[in-house]
C-alpha cells in the first residue's frame, strides 16, 4: 500500500546476472503483453510496483531469457 491509501502489488525476485526479465500481463490468460520495460539482472534484488488497473481482473507472469 502506498501513502494516501492507493494499493499496489509489488513483484520481487532476485535478478541473476545475464538474465533479462519481462513482466507480462493478461486479462484472459491467453493473450499476454509486456508490462513495462525489460529488466536486466545484475545479481541483485529486483522489485516492480504495479498500480491498480481499470481491468476487472489482470494476471501477471514473469518471462525470463538467459
Amino acid at each position: 500500500s502506498q501513502p494516501g491509501g492507493t494499493n499496489v502489488v509489488t513483484f520481487s525476485w532476485y535478478g541473476l546476472n545475464g538474465a533479462i526479465y519481462q513482466l507480462e500481463s493478461s486479462s484472459n490468460l491467453i493473450n499476454w503483453t509486456s508490462y513495462g520495460p525489460p529488466y536486466v539482472g545484475s545479481n541483485a534484488p529486483v522489485s516492480v510496483a504495479v498500480p491498480p488497473a481499470n481491468a476487472p481482473q489482470l494476471y501477471f507472469r514473469l518471462n525470463v531469457v538467459y
